[in-house]
């Protein structure tokens, strides 16, 4: 306040000096008071917008960031992203059991569960939903611990899950697979129900001794050519024929008694007329 009035003082008498030095110079000429009074009036503009006040115009405006907005008139931003009371936008609150997420209202999910599709699940073990939301298990897989898996007591081989206790083509292990009239019995190939177990070399096959011309009532029991079957364990010669056990053999009828001779059962020119049946 000092410096002002010392300044418009100064400024005045400056005024007022300048208006009196022509009066000084030349007394015949009038004192021009109108004068002193313009210059005064200038001065005191001019000492006016020098020292002015500055004008307290308020804080700046509030300016938000992009995904957020000032909802009310004294408050801040607010993330319309995740705002339970401004979801998506200003005053559209989330009701009760759900919240605000990506600027939309989901169901509020207890521990260990998610929403997926509006409604709750457990990734862990939900096989439509399996670790993430729209994650389905293949069929045969069930979800365990968040990943598809096979079922207890079951493996996956190529994709699919298969018993290696019971699956011929994967008896034991994957790829493992039985031969012709076997099954997979106890995780081993094993000869299925109503057939035999013969050996052939250092490996086996499976037969009914029943009805197998190459084991025809026991494994090795090779029928003759002229022997077109194998029935109950039986060969079966053509009509006319009998087969002769001891020299696996079909025998003519009509042959001689020596022809006929070493047979087992006997055969003898009385059966002649039999159709070998």
């Amino acid at each position: 306040m000092m410096r002002r009035t010392i300044w418009r003082e100064a400024m005045m008498v400056w005024a007022l000096g300048a208006c009196a030095l022509p009066a000084a110079a030349n007394p015949g000429v009038p004192h021009d008071d109108a004068a002193v009074d313009v210059a005064t009036e200038a001065v005191d503009d001019v000492l006016r917008d020098a020292f002015a006040e500055p004008v307290d115009e308020g804080p700046a405006p509030l300016v938000c960031g992009e995904g957020s907005a000032r909802c009310q008139a004294n408050g801040g931003c607010v993330s319309l992203a995740s705002d339970n009371l401004h979801c998506g936008a200003c005053n559209t609150a989330c009701a009760g059991g759900t919240r605000c997420q990506d600027g939309g209202c989901v169901r509020t999910c207890s521990e260990g569960y998610a929403e997926c599709g509006g409604r709750c699940v457990r990734l862990a073990d939900d096989s439509a939903n399996c670790g993430a939301c729209g994650t389905v298990c293949a069929e045969g897989f069930v979800c365990r611990d968040g990943g598809c898996q096979c079922p207890a007591g079951s493996v996956n081989c190529g994709g699919v899950c298969v018993d290696p206790q019971r699956n011929a083509l994967h008896c034991g292990a994957c790829g493992v697979q039985c031969g012709p009239r076997q099954a997979c019995l106890g995780g081993r190939c094993e000869c299925a129900s109503g057939t035999v177990r013969c050996a052939s070399g250092a490996s086996f096959y499976c037969t009914d001794v029943l009805t197998d011309r190459t084991a025809c009532g026991a494994c090795g029991r090779v029928c003759p050519a002229a022997a077109d079957r194998c029935v109950n364990g039986a060969c079966v010669c053509p009509p006319n024929y009998r087969y002769c056990e001891g020299r696996n053999e079909c025998l003519n009828l009509n042959a001689t008694p020596e022809q006929l001779a070493g047979c087992v059962p006997a055969v003898t020119s009385a059966d002649a007329g039999a159709d070998g049946g």
